[in-house]
């Protein structure tokens, strides 16, 4: 599958981004269009510029999540480029497998992918590393009720719908327990999560388990109530940069640099939040108030949060802790067989060489 490339249309009027000065707005249109000419000329097999250290370019897959903003961020002020980094972005739509298989097929160098889908893929063979957390869901996915269940306690003997075999029902796991209960106790009704918050509008299901903006819709719908979201559980839905072993191995100063240049923008985005989220707006046609607040619903993650995720510690708090938790989700339901060692694939020494 091809990656789905997106395209821009940049909106020019001041009062949208009135925070912006018209020279910012400008550099950050004329930088976007160069990025988008980049990333059209890697689909096509062509190369926009000469390789400045001799290696080929380093193709960045970016998305409109709050993990990612960075990304675009970074390439519109310059500073990949001020790092000696060669990098081309290379744009895909939200939650798009395309990018983990052009990853792991060797098509991308950098992607961002979730806990459980990198799991995934390494219990298949891929010899994937993750170098950094960029977020953790904070309140995107719920799980949501009618109206007569107010307490997790209740949905004992309900159904409920959610995606089986999927993170989503980890959460569920994770949330049933909070309340002494187990996947036992409920009737498992499996709906893609598109569709379970439709599902509960529709009354065929007590509760579901879902994301923004279909939870607030069937809330919404329903007048019901949230039994339990991520913010609830810090780190149990974290999105990794991962980089295929062999680039790190062929290229540490680059990832070193990379990783560098992520630490100066999340910086950026804590101190400047204003211009930060207004050049995110300009780069997603979003407007500065829809950024921030889709930026609401996750942590950003800085270098301080960064070494306690690549720590030892048994919780959702340390990546190793939520390796070990979803395997065993994994392992129990069939997805694999494996026991995968953590060590080997969480590479926390870039986040370390930052303090």
């Amino acid at each position: 599958m091809k990656p789905h490339l997106k395209t821009h249309q940049l909106n020019f009027q001041i009062p949208s981004v009135g925070f912006l000065a018209l020279g910012d707005l400008l550099f950050v249109a004329a930088r976007y269009l160069f990025l988008s000419a980049a990333a059209l000329a890697i689909l096509c097999g062509c190369k926009p510029y000469a390789d400045d250290a001799g290696a080929r370019p380093i193709r960045v897959a970016d998305f409109y999540r709050p993990g990612a903003y960075w990304i675009g961020i970074a390439a519109a002020k310059g500073w990949f480029r001020e790092s000696g980094l060669n990098i081309h972005l290379v744009y895909y739509h939200a939650n798009d497998p395309a990018s983990e298989k052009d990853l792991v097929e060797g098509r991308l160098d950098v992607d961002t992918f979730g806990l459980f889908d990198l799991l995934g893929y390494i219990a298949r063979g891929a010899d994937l590393v993750a170098i950094l957390n960029a977020d953790y869901s904070a309140g995107s996915e719920k799980l949501i009720a009618h109206h007569a269940i107010e307490r997790l306690a209740d949905l004992k003997g309900k159904k409920i719908a959610v995606s089986q075999n999927s993170y989503f029902a980890n959460i569920l796991e994770v949330a049933l327990g909070r309340a002494g209960l187990n996947i036992q106790d409920v009737q498992i009704v499996d709906i893609p999560t598109e569709k379970t918050a439709e599902a509960l509008i529709k009354g065929e299901v007590d509760a579901a388990l879902t994301f923004e903006p279909y939870a607030t819709q069937g809330l919404d719908a329903i007048k019901g109530h949230v039994l339990f979201d991520t913010s609830q559980a810090p780190g149990l839905s974290p999105t990794l940069m991962i980089v295929q072993r062999k680039f790190i191995e062929g290229r540490p100063n680059d990832v070193s640099a990379f990783v560098k240049v992520w630490q100066r923008t999340t910086i950026f985005i804590k101190e400047h939040p204003d211009e930060a989220f207004g050049i995110i707006a300009i780069l997603n046609k979003k407007t500065p108030a829809e950024v921030r607040q889709f930026a609401g619903l996750y942590k950003i993650l800085d270098v301080r949060d960064n070494v306690q995720a690549f720590s030892f510690a048994a919780g959702f708090d340390s990546l190793h802790g939520a390796v070990r938790q979803v395997n065993d989700f994994m392992i129990a339901r069939g997805i694999t067989d494996k026991k995968l060692d953590s060590s080997y694939f969480l590479e926390g020494s870039f986040i370390h060489s930052l303090q």
